[in-house]
């Protein structure tokens, strides 16, 4: 979360007036830059033995992804400790 929500997007969303966190949790990656797509295929990791298209619709997807439920999701994730598991 810290890049690119609160790296590079959140100034951007302020820039806008637009309150953050709240104000953007209703955006999406694409409202906050429209090349969140091919940000998203750069930075993200993939499967290292998937053929570099299999996640194209993955990023299609997740750059029209509201950011409120990115950020609670990926809070989430964070917070769980699967080291037991």
């Amino acid at each position: 979360m810290n890049e690119p929500v609160e790296g590079s997007w959140r100034p951007r969303f302020e820039a806008k007036r637009i309150a953050y966190p709240a104000g953007a949790y209703a955006l999406t990656p694409k409202d906050a830059d429209p090349n969140a797509e091919d940000w998203l295929s750069k930075n993200w990791d993939a499967d290292s033995v998937a053929p570099p298209n299999c996640c194209k619709p993955s990023f299609r997807e997740t750059a029209g992804v509201k950011l409120g439920y990115v950020d609670r999701a990926t809070k989430a994730l964070l917070a769980t400790d699967n080291t037991s598991a």
